[in-house]
Protein backbone atom coordinates (compact mmCIF):
# COMPACT_ATOMS: atom_id res chain seq x y z
CA UNK A 1 0.00 0.00 0.00
CA UNK A 2 2.82 2.40 0.37
CA UNK A 3 4.37 2.23 -2.44
CA UNK A 4 0.87 2.66 -4.54
CA UNK A 5 0.91 5.84 -2.51
CA UNK A 6 4.18 6.92 -3.36
CA UNK A 7 2.94 6.30 -7.39
CA UNK A 8 0.16 8.24 -7.01
CA UNK A 9 1.94 11.03 -5.56
CA UNK A 10 4.84 10.69 -7.93
CA UNK A 11 1.61 10.77 -10.41
CA UNK A 12 -0.08 13.42 -8.71
CA UNK A 13 3.44 15.95 -8.43
CA UNK A 14 4.11 15.27 -12.41
CA UNK A 15 0.80 16.48 -13.04
CA UNK A 16 1.44 20.16 -11.25
CA UNK A 17 4.63 20.08 -13.30
CA UNK A 18 2.43 19.98 -16.63
CA UNK A 19 0.27 22.24 -15.73
CA UNK A 20 2.95 25.03 -14.19
CA UNK A 21 4.92 24.45 -17.02
CA UNK A 22 1.78 25.41 -19.62
CA UNK A 23 0.97 28.92 -17.17
CA UNK A 24 3.22 31.79 -18.62
CA UNK A 25 2.52 33.65 -15.35
CA UNK A 26 4.08 30.39 -13.14
CA UNK A 27 7.75 31.33 -12.00
CA UNK A 28 8.58 28.06 -10.30
CA UNK A 29 8.15 24.63 -11.69
CA UNK A 30 7.83 22.00 -8.79
CA UNK A 31 10.60 19.27 -10.42
CA UNK A 32 11.73 18.38 -7.28
CA UNK A 33 8.93 17.30 -5.34
CA UNK A 34 8.94 14.03 -6.86
CA UNK A 35 12.03 11.18 -8.17
CA UNK A 36 9.61 10.89 -10.92
CA UNK A 37 9.69 14.52 -11.82
CA UNK A 38 13.33 15.10 -11.20
CA UNK A 39 14.36 12.01 -13.98
CA UNK A 40 11.68 13.57 -16.22
CA UNK A 41 12.64 17.41 -15.99
CA UNK A 42 14.92 17.63 -18.69
CA UNK A 43 12.03 16.18 -21.24
CA UNK A 44 9.43 18.11 -19.51
CA UNK A 45 11.07 21.17 -19.95
CA UNK A 46 12.06 21.14 -23.43
CA UNK A 47 10.30 21.68 -26.40
CA UNK A 48 9.67 17.65 -26.97
CA UNK A 49 6.24 15.70 -27.42
CA UNK A 50 5.15 13.05 -24.60
CA UNK A 51 3.65 10.17 -25.01
CA UNK A 52 1.69 8.74 -21.51
CA UNK A 53 0.59 5.22 -21.57
CA UNK A 54 -2.00 4.69 -19.07
CA UNK A 55 -2.79 1.26 -17.78
CA UNK A 56 -5.81 0.49 -16.08
CA UNK A 57 -7.20 -3.04 -14.97
CA UNK A 58 -10.98 -4.32 -15.25
CA UNK A 59 -10.67 -5.77 -11.74
CA UNK A 60 -12.98 -4.62 -9.27
CA UNK A 61 -10.36 -4.22 -6.73
CA UNK A 62 -8.78 -2.12 -8.28
CA UNK A 63 -11.47 0.39 -9.41
CA UNK A 64 -9.68 3.03 -7.23
CA UNK A 65 -6.68 3.13 -8.51
CA UNK A 66 -8.31 2.85 -11.81
CA UNK A 67 -10.11 6.19 -11.13
CA UNK A 68 -7.03 7.80 -9.57
CA UNK A 69 -4.97 7.39 -12.82
CA UNK A 70 -7.56 8.30 -14.99
CA UNK A 71 -8.01 11.47 -13.44
CA UNK A 72 -4.58 12.50 -13.72
CA UNK A 73 -4.60 11.24 -17.29
CA UNK A 74 -7.55 13.46 -18.07
CA UNK A 75 -6.10 16.49 -16.31
CA UNK A 76 -2.80 15.78 -18.28
CA UNK A 77 -4.99 16.00 -21.54
CA UNK A 78 -7.00 19.48 -20.44
CA UNK A 79 -3.55 21.36 -19.35
CA UNK A 80 -2.15 20.43 -22.94
CA UNK A 81 -5.25 21.29 -24.76
CA UNK A 82 -5.48 24.46 -22.87
CA UNK A 83 -1.44 25.18 -23.90
CA UNK A 84 -2.42 24.18 -27.34
CA UNK A 85 -5.16 26.44 -27.62
CA UNK A 86 -2.92 29.56 -26.24
CA UNK A 87 -0.31 28.63 -29.18
CA UNK A 88 -2.92 28.88 -31.78
CA UNK A 89 -4.03 32.53 -30.11
CA UNK A 90 -0.92 33.36 -30.53
CA UNK A 91 -0.25 32.43 -34.20
CA UNK A 92 -4.05 34.03 -35.22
Amino acid sequence: MLELTSINGSLSTLGHCISALTDAKRTHIPFRNSKLTRVLRDSLSGDGKICFIVCISPSLESTNETISTLQVKLSICETNLKSLQAELRKLS
